[in-house]
C-alpha cells in the first residue's frame, strides 16, 4: 500500500509543479523594491506598446502572490500590471500602515515604465485594498478607471469610473454597494447590475454582485475576471473585446501539489518510523488499534467508558476558562504581529491550559509507549526529525507557488515561534485528551477556534477573524490528519504534536501582517 501511495504522491507533485510552472507562460514577470515597497511587475509577451497599466492592490492578510490571477488575466489582455506587497504583508518587512501611501509608490513606478501609457492607469482593489484604491482615485482624477471588490467603506469622493463587484454570499457588503450607487446620484432607488453615468464624462458607476462567490473566492471567479475586463476595456482599451480569462491557472497545480504532498506523508511516515512499535491497548479502549502497516484510522473507534470522559473534560473547560480570560485582556496587534499575535496568545493559554489540567489530574494520554519500547528505539526524535520538516514543506510550498506568500523573514521569526508554540501545546492537549478517537480530538482542536469565533462576536477579539477562521481550521485538519497517521506508532504525544504544529503556524505566522 505505501509503495501504491508514494507512486500517486509522485504523479501528482509532478503534475502539480508542471502545471505552475507553465502557469505563467506567455508572461514576463520581474520584482523590485521601491521606497520600500515590494513591487512586482507582470507585462505581455509582446514588446509593442504602450500599454494601458494596471495597479493591482491586495487586501488585508493578502500578498501581492494572492492577487497574480488578476495580474495573469490583464496582462494576457494587453495590460502591464504591478502588484505591490503593502506594509506589513508579503515580502514586506515593514510594520502595518496607512496604505495609500504604497498605491502611491506603484502607480508612479508603473508611469515611469517606457512600455506603459500613463494617460491610461487603471486600479483594483480587494477588501482593505478596494477601500485604499477608491481613496486614492478619489484624490487623483488622472486615474482612468477604479475597480474594488469586496468594498466594505464608501469613499467620500468617488474615483472616475468605479466598478463595485462584491460576492452574492458577502451579504453585509450589499449595502456599501448600493451606497456608493446613492452618491453617484442615482437616488434610492439605485439597484445592482446598472451603470449610472458616462464612461466617456468619467462619471461611470457600477456595483455588481457575483453569484456563488464570498470574500475569498471572489477573486478566483470568472465571472469576476470578465466582469473587470469588460469594465477597464470599454473604459480605457476600446476593442480590447474580453479575451483570455483563466483565474485558476495557478489555484489547480496548487491544489495538486499539496494533495500529492499529503499523500507522500504517509508512505515517508512508514519508512522514518519503520520498527516503531504500534501503540499498545490501554485500559481507555475497548479493542486494540489497528497495525501500523495500515494508513487509514478507524473512522468509528470504540466508543469510551463515561467514565474516561471525565477527565478529559475538565482538562477541556480548564483550557477554555484559561483562553477566554487571556482573549477578554489582549491586545491587538500582540508578539510583533495583527491578528496572528492574538491567536497565538490565546491558543497557546488553552493549549497549556489544558496540558496542566491532564497532567494535574493524573491522566495518562492514551497509546503512550511504554518505558521499554522508548528504551529501545533511543532515536526516535531524530526519526521524526524529517517528518517535521516534510509536514512543513508540504503545505508552505504549494500555497507559496500557487496561492500567497508564505516566506519568513526576519521580522517574522518571533511570530512563527510564538505560533509554533502556540499549535504543538493545542496539538498535545488534543493527543493527551482525544483518547484515541478522531472525533475527540476535532473537539479539543475545534474548542479555541470557536471560542476565537465566540470573542470576536462580541467584539473582545479582531472582527476579521471571522473571514478566516474557516482558514485556520482547514490548516487545523492538515495537521489532524498528520497527527492520526502518527498515532499508529508507539510515538510520544509532544513528537506527535511536533510534527502537526508546523503547517498552522507556519501558515498563520506569515499570513497576517506585521504590527
Amino acid at each position: 500500500m505505501n509503495g501504491l501511495l508514494a507512486g500517486l504522491a509522485v504523479i501528482l507533485v509532478a503534475v502539480g509543479w508542471l502545471g505552475s510552472v507553465r502557469a505563467g507562460d506567455g508572461l514576463q514577470r520581474t520584482t523590485m523594491v521601491v521606497d520600500g515597497v515590494p513591487l512586482t511587475f507582470v507585462r505581455p509577451a509582446t514588446a509593442d506598446g504602450p500599454h494601458p497599466g494596471a495597479v493591482v492592490v491586495h487586501g488585508y492578510a493578502g500578498s501581492a502572490r494572492l492577487m497574480q490571477p488578476f495580474a495573469d488575466t490583464l496582462a494576457r489582455n494587453g495590460y502591464v500590471v504591478v502588484l505591490p506587497d503593502l506594509a506589513g504583508h508579503g515580502a514586506s518587512t515593514r510594520p502595518l500602515t496607512d496604505p495609500l501611501s504604497d498605491v502611491d509608490v506603484a502607480v508612479r513606478s508603473l508611469r515611469n515604465q517606457s512600455d506603459v501609457d500613463s494617460s491610461r492607469i487603471v486600479l483594483i482593489g480587494h477588501s482593505r485594498g478596494a477601500i485604499a484604491v477608491t481613496e486614492y482615485g478619489g484624490q487623483h482624477p488622472d486615474i482612468a478607471a477604479t475597480v474594488a471588490l469586496s468594498l466594505g467603506a464608501v469613499p467620500t469622493v468617488l474615483p472616475r469610473n468605479l466598478l463595485v463587484l462584491f460576492g452574492q454570499l458577502e451579504i453585509l457588503l450589499i449595502e456599501p454597494a448600493r451606497q456608493v450607487l446613492q452618491q453617484a446620484g442615482a437616488g434610492d432607488t439605485a439597484e445592482t447590475g446598472r451603470t449610472y453615468g458616462s464612461i466617456a464624462d468619467g462619471t461611470a458607476v457600477r456595483a455588481d454582485a457575483v453569484p456563488g462567490v464570498e470574500h475569498v473566492s471572489i477573486l478566483y471567479s470568472p465571472g469576476t475576471h470578465k466582469r473587470v475586463l469588460a469594465w477597464l476595456d470599454d473604459t480605457v482599451q476600446p476593442g480590447g473585446g474580453g479575451g483570455a480569462v483563466h483565474p485558476l491557472g495557478r489555484l489547480w497545480p496548487a491544489g495538486l501539489l499539496l494533495l500529492g504532498l499529503l499523500v507522500g506523508f504517509v508512505p515517508l511516515a512508514g519508512l522514518a518510523l519503520r520498527g516503531v512499535a504500534t501503540r499498545p491497548p490501554t485500559a481507555a479502549l475497548a479493542a486494540p488499534p489497528a497495525p501500523a502497516s495500515s494508513w487509514l484510522f478507524t473512522l468509528v473507534p470504540p466508543v469510551p467508558r463515561p467514565s474516561d470522559l471525565v477527565r478529559p473534560a475538565l482538562a477541556l473547560a480548564g483550557g477554555l476558562i484559561v483562553a477566554a480570560g487571556v482573549g477578554a485582556v489582549a491586545p491587538d496587534p500582540s508578539l510583533g504581529f495583527a491578528v496572528g499575535g492574538y491567536v497565538a496568545l490565546v491558543v497557546v493559554a488553552f493549549g497549556i491550559a489544558a496540558l496542566g489540567a491532564a497532567a494535574l489530574s493524573g491522566e495518562r494520554p492514551d497509546g503512550v509507549a511504554m518505558d521499554s519500547e522508548r528504551r529501545r528505539d533511543r532515536w526516535l526524535s531524530l526519526r521524526i526529525a524529517p517528518l517535521v520538516v516534510y509536514a512543513a514543506v508540504m503545505v508552505v510550498v504549494p500555497i507559496q507557488t500557487g496561492v500567497t506568500w508564505v516566506t519568513p523573514n526576519r521580522a517574522r521569526l518571533v511570530p512563527l515561534l510564538a505560533l509554533l508554540v502556540a499549535a504543538w501545546a493545542l496539538f498535545g492537549a488534543a493527543e493527551r485528551l482525544g483518547l484515541g478517537r478522531w472525533y475527540l480530538h476535532a473537539v479539543v482542536l475545534g474548542a479555541p477556534l470557536g471560542l476565537l469565533a465566540a470573542l470576536a462576536v462580541v467584539g473582545l477579539a479582531p472582527g476579521f477573524l471571522v473571514l478566516v477562521l474557516p482558514l485556520l481550521a482547514a490548516l487545523l485538519g492538515i495537521g489532524a490528519g498528520v497527527a492520526a497517521v502518527l498515532r499508529r506508532y508507539a510515538v510520544p504525544w509532544w513528537l506527535t504534536a511536533a510534527v502537526a504544529a508546523p503547517p498552522f503556524a507556519w501558515t498563520a505566522a506569515t499570513a497576517f501582517p506585521l504590527g
